[in-house]
């Protein structure tokens, strides 16, 4: 079985505040990718507009994390 990875999506807020969340389907699961999925997938999203949310400082950044790393676990087992 190939080994599955998943999305980091940290954005920036002004007045010094961050958020860390999983990239989600369309119904709300987690999404789990191969490797060269999911590089894919970040650069569709930096390809295409994004709108920033209120008090956004910017774009977010998107990190491919593997699913057998500690955080990977912690994170997948928390509801965001």
């Amino acid at each position: 079985m190939k080994k599955q990875y998943y999305i980091m999506i940290h954005r920036n807020f002004y007045g010094c505040k961050s958020t860390r969340s999983l990239e989600r389907n369309l119904y709300g699961h987690v999404m789990w990718l191969p490797y060269k999925a999911a590089k894919e997938y970040i650069e569709y999203l930096n390809e295409h507009p994004y709108y920033l949310s209120h008090n956004e400082a910017g774009r977010p950044i998107y990190k491919i994390v593997g699913t057998d790393s500690m955080l990977g676990i912690s994170l997948a087992n928390s509801e965001w």
